[in-house]
């Protein structure tokens, strides 16, 4: 009987054990250890990454090599915006870019065997400083929203879907002063991608 009875003891307290999982550590490091009671933030940061994943604390990675750098151009002069996305649905990852002192809007396509195969999508666009790619239209492939700067224009560039598409330019706002940047999101939650702009001259943010 007396060892039914220490059993019996130690299966209560296991079942009475709480389990306290941390969930936020928004306010990052700032308060000296130690606790008696989870909060927000905590004493050090140092070789910890906190803002990685929302309620974990890890140890901060080693970078294991030098980043390489791979030029995919040394020609485009003043170089203000650029975007990923895969324009021809070839599943290789292809770039949009544009600046202040570059004439046109330009993609480059990604090679299957490597380089880059360039493009002038519009010889008109007049210092592109903003851009974002966006199945504006939901068919399936994917477009582009330009902003220039001089140009003072909000551009859409639609993508007929080709291997090598053909891009039909269709002007969202002709009278943007300075148009800075240019971002889609479903502003409205109505299921269609809305056009957010921003003009520096104009000192104006869009919809």
């Amino acid at each position: 009987m007396k060892t039914v009875a220490v059993l019996s003891v130690i299966l209560t307290g296991v079942c009475f054990a709480v389990q306290v999982i941390q969930s936020d550590w928004a306010m990052g490091p700032g308060v000296a250890g130690p606790t008696g009671s989870w909060a927000s933030c905590f004493d050090s940061s140092q070789d910890i990454s906190w803002l990685a994943v929302p309620g974990q604390l890890v140890l901060a990675s080693v970078q294991l090599a030098d980043p390489v750098l791979h030029a995919v151009t040394n020609t485009f002069t003043g170089v203000y915006t650029v975007d990923v996305g895969d324009l021809n649905g070839d599943g290789l990852n292809d770039i949009i870019g544009g600046g202040i002192s570059v004439s046109g809007f330009c993609v480059w396509y990604a090679g299957v065997s490597g380089g880059w195969v360039k493009e002038i999508i519009s010889s008109t666009a007049d210092s592109p400083t903003g851009c974002d790619i966006v199945d504006i239209d939901d068919d399936g492939d994917l477009d582009i929203l330009c902003a220039t700067y001089y140009g003072e224009r909000v551009l859409l560039f639609l993508n007929d879907g080709s291997p090598t598409p053909l891009w039909t330019e269709v002007v969202i706002s002709p009278y943007f002063a300075g148009g800075h940047d240019v971002e889609s999101f479903d502003m409205d939650d109505d299921g269609d991608p809305d056009i957010l702009a921003a003009a520096a001259e104009g000192d104006m943010v869009a919809e």
